[in-house]
Parts: C-alpha cells; sequence; structure tokens
C-alpha cells in the first residue's frame, strides 16, 4: 500500500508533464516525433539525401545539421557508394538557401578528413577541426572500404 502511494504522484506528474508537452507542440505537431523522423530544419532533406539545382551539374549531399556539402568529382561519388542515387533538382535559389559545409567524412577509428577535389585530407587534430570553426555534427560516418577508395591529400595542421 505504501508503493502505491508513492507511485501515484510520479504518475500524475509525468501525466501532467506529457499534457504540458503536448500543448507546447500544438494540435499537429508531435513534440518527439518531429525530433527523430524529420530532417533538419529549413532543408527539408534527410541526410544523404543527393541535389544538384537545376541547370547544373555540380552535386551536393545532405550532412547532419541541414548544411549541402559539395561532392566535386564522380570518383568520391563512388568511392562513397552513392552513385546510383538521382539526384532531387531544386532551384538555384533554393539551393543558394541551404547553409553549406564542406565534406567531412569520420573513420570506424576516430579519423575526420577533410574531401578537397578527389583527395582526402586528414585533419591531424581537434584543435584544427575546432581552429577551422567545423561543426562535429557535420561529419558523416564512413567505412574503411570508402575511405581506403579516396587517394590520401596533404593533411590539414
Amino acid at each position: 500500500m505504501k508503493r502505491m502511494i508513492m507511485v501515484l504522484p510520479a504518475v500524475v506528474i509525468l501525466f501532467f508533464a506529457w499534457c504540458n508537452l503536448m500543448q507546447a507542440a500544438g494540435p499537429h505537431e508531435s513534440p518527439i516525433g518531429d525530433r527523430l523522423q524529420s530532417p533538419p530544419k529549413g532543408t527539408g532533406y534527410p541526410v544523404g539525401t543527393i541535389v544538384k539545382a537545376e541547370g547544373r551539374s555540380e552535386l551536393y549531399i545532405m550532412v547532419p545539421v541541414g548544411r549541402a556539402a559539395h561532392i566535386a568529382t564522380l570518383q568520391i561519388i563512388n568511392c562513397l557508394g552513392i552513385q546510383n542515387r538521382q539526384p532531387v533538382v531544386i532551384s538555384k535559389q533554393e539551393l543558394g538557401s541551404i547553409p553549406s559545409s564542406p565534406l567531412l567524412l569520420k573513420s570506424p577509428g576516430g579519423n575526420i578528413y577533410r574531401i578537397s577535389g578527389d583527395r582526402k585530407r586528414l585533419i591531424t587534430s581537434p584543435a584544427v577541426f575546432e581552429r577551422l570553426g567545423y561543426d562535429p555534427a557535420s561529419v558523416l560516418q564512413m567505412t574503411d572500404d570508402q575511405l581506403n577508395c579516396i587517394r590520401d591529400g596533404d593533411p590539414i595542421r
């Protein structure tokens, strides 16, 4: 009986907290589902989507935090294993409104590379990464096979 008395207030508190969360979200929004399933606000495109502007040949991949990273060469597209994905064609204005990011790739071992042209350049330390102003959330996780397919460039110190 004592346990029941202690559990009941906790259930009531959780219920009211949930009601407040639902009310803050509005009648047609899910306060949890939007954060778990939707692409970053402002882009409308999930991570990994390939986009290009109408009338242009340059391809971009959507990276976390709603940014677009330019994919400079067919070699990089093949190494990333995205050659069979159809790009989403968008207006030049829409592409221009999406913040850009360098293409940053992370190995299973934790090394982070910046793609420059057809080469991967090792970012030599967390201090260098921070000095360059990169966002850790915009890094794409890759496999060793994907990264080994990309030629090495000069490290970034």
